[in-house]
């Protein structure tokens, strides 16, 4: 870690601008200046452009798919030595999952400096818009960490810009201190991001949708519920469900979308190359057969959702990203079904059955499935299974509720790992750099 705060102290606005240096006449050595980064509306807009950019790097890269691949739902079947480790629950220090570590952090130093840059900054022009972009990056710093506290465990918390080499040693904290961050963030947020209909950038529905997950995940069921309900309400009239599932996956912004990152042949992503059977794609990575099994022979979601290989690999691959020529799907952030079903299984753990099953049968009467009726002996299996069926390949949503749940521990024990080989381990490179933390363990 230490090199790499170093280089962000050095030359921490880069972070920020160099996706979108296109857009820049400037020297690289001139961004170094923080004082001089965000001087108005039109350097603020860069700088948050940026900041969009690094969440797409996130969301458009390698980490979820390897997420993915640690859960139940995915099968590596490529060549990539450090996916197979995570595929069979065996990530290394040194591994596959040191990347997204990296994504993320860089996101919230880019997150911590146009925080701080635009809380000093005084240019009239600013003063229209200069809340709604503090609460923009919060809501992306917070959603960073909820990433990072839900695979790793204790992290590092940093929230502001590391100023003097001397404070590059920063130790993990509990991940209660790093949700409690989170939930601060996003308060924040909520009251200063707009109730707007753009599903491409942080809205109000955005900030309770994760907030409803954040509260699901520590098990604060009346606050998850509360905040679904909002997510829903905010949605109403400007999000609904798309009518057929597989125009969720059309390469559109879809209706359903809360937020949704769009991409383009300039700034493609690669999901698609990963996924899709070749000669298209290089098929790293297959939906498992348990996951294709998992579907009843009449779920609609099926035909949408994979389909089998015609590339001698005996598999299948997902067909929620398609674009495998210019890498232009958009992957989801949120989407309402999401939101539905975290209120969903908010209700049944409330005792609200009949409340929570007129939910969870929104979707499946979607899915062309007959309703069910939920109770005390049977509302975790249906509500998690139908959120693996909805949810799987996006947002690494099917490892993080196996983590919320417990299911991961069981899943890495029954492949005879200890069980707490679930949590990812920090990086080799962070443990050398920084002599404040400690390795997580199992490693």
């Amino acid at each position: 870690m230490k090199n790499r705060i170093a280089h962000i102290i050095g030359a921490g606005i880069l972070l920020i601008l160099s996706a979108c240096k296109e857009k820049l006449d400037i020297d690289p050595q001139q961004a170094i200046n923080s004082d001089e980064l965000i001087t108005d509306i039109a350097s603020a807009k860069i700088a948050m452009n940026g900041l969009y950019s690094r969440l797409q790097d996130f969301y458009g890269s390698t980490s979820l798919i390897i997420v993915d691949l640690a859960s139940d739902i995915s099968d590596h079947i490529g060549p990539f030595p450090r996916w197979r480790d995570v595929d069979q629950n065996n990530t290394l220090p040194d591994g596959a999952t040191a990347d997204m570590w990296a994504e993320m952090y860089r996101t919230i130093y880019s997150a911590n400096l146009i925080i701080q840059l635009l809380s000093e900054a005084d240019d009239p022009s600013l003063e229209a818009d200069k809340d709604r972009m503090i609460g923009e990056a919060r809501f992306i710093r917070a959603l960073n960490y909820f990433y990072l506290a839900n695979l790793f465990g204790e992290v590092p918390l940093i929230t502001k810009p590391l100023d003097k080499l001397e404070e590059v040693n920063v130790p993990k904290v509990p991940a209660s201190e790093v949700f409690a961050a989170i939930l601060q963030d996003l308060q924040a947020a909520e009251s200063s991001v707009p109730a707007s209909s753009d599903r491409k950038r942080v809205s109000k529905a955005a900030v309770n949708a994760l907030l409803s997950k954040v509260y699901l995940t520590l098990q604060n069921w009346e606050m998850a519920s509360a905040k679904a309900t909002l997510a829903i309400e905010d949605a109403a009239g400007a999000y609904k469900l798309e009518t057929n599932y597989a125009d969720l996956f059309n390469l559109n912004i879809s209706s359903e979308a809360i937020l949704q990152l769009p991409f383009s042949a300039t700034d493609q992503n690669v999901l698609a190359y990963h996924y899709w059977e070749k000669p298209g794609g290089r098929h790293e990575v297959a939906p498992s057969q348990e996951y294709v099994d998992s579907f009843s022979p009449d779920d609609l979601r099926a035909g949408a959702s994979f389909g089998e290989a015609n590339d001698g690999t005996g598999s299948f691959f997902t067909k929620k990203y398609k674009d495998f020529g210019t890498g232009s799907d958009h992957p989801y952030v949120l989407r309402l079904v999401d939101v539905i079903l975290v209120k969903a299984e908010a209700e049944a753990e409330l005792g609200k059955y009949d409340l929570a099953s007129t939910l969870i049968n929104q979707v499946r009467t979607r899915a062309g499935l007959p309703d069910v009726m939920l109770d005390a002996s049977n509302y975790k299996d249906l509500i998690l299974e139908e959120r693996k069926l909805e949810l799987a390949f996006e947002g690494g949503n099917r490892w993080l509720d196996m983590l919320r749940t417990g299911l991961a521990e069981q899943f890495v024990v029954a492949k005879g790992r200890e069980a707490c080989k679930a949590l990812f381990p920090i990086p080799r490179s962070e443990i050398d750099a920084n002599s404040a933390i400690v390795q997580n363990p199992c490693y």
